[in-house]
């Protein structure tokens, strides 16, 4: 794992810690959620980072088509760990799977 990796993984595991933690101590969630938002766009320009390839020209159908099977691919999966998983769960997994699904929809 190179640094950007780790630090992105540590930075995503950061934010869901202060997400728990701001749940948990409702009390101090103002003073968390600065600290939280700045793991995320951390996180974020991680992403665009590790994620990102050479500038190059590509055919926008084929790119759209892509992320269309991407975003299909991920509402499948939520959709089967949500009828796997405990109530609790499966409503965050159903939530999850149904903007998956609306978000390959977005890309017809």
């Amino acid at each position: 794992m190179n640094a950007l990796t780790e630090q992105l993984t540590l930075s995503a595991d950061l934010a869901g810690r202060y997400s728990a933690a701001m749940r948990d101590l409702p009390g101090h969630a103002d003073r968390l959620r600065h600290l939280r938002d700045e793991h995320i766009s951390h996180l974020i320009a991680l992403l665009d980072q590790t994620c990102a390839g050479p500038a190059q020209a590509r055919d926008a159908g084929a790119v759209l088509r892509e992320l269309r099977e991407l975003e299909d691919t991920a509402a499948l999966r939520a959709g089967q760990a949500c009828l796997a998983a405990p109530d609790a769960e499966a409503i965050l997994l159903g939530t999850i799977a149904a903007a998956l699904a609306a978000h390959g929809e977005a890309l017809t």
